[in-house]
């Protein structure tokens, strides 16, 4: 059985954004232990964005992400 949470961590954020599904809405917990749950919206280099259920835009910079968990069956 295949599992449904996907993990991936912060140095992998770069290279694993192209391949994100569809409509995936991530957990993002930075290194301080805060969480951020939202959209993808784009990344760069030094910074992901997303944004949350209230449409507010955050950008979390890469350096403070420590893993970065999304539900594959939910991604649509």
């Amino acid at each position: 059985m295949r599992k449904r949470l996907t993990k991936i961590f912060g140095t992998q954020i770069i290279s694993q954004f192209p391949n994100l599904p569809e409509g995936v809405t991530l957990n993002v917990v930075l290194k301080n232990g805060h969480t951020f749950f939202g959209k993808p919206e784009a990344v760069t280099p030094d910074t992901l964005h997303i944004r949350d259920n209230r449409n507010h835009p955050h950008a979390i910079p890469v350096t403070a992400i420590d893993l970065i968990i999304y539900d594959t069956v939910n991604a649509y």
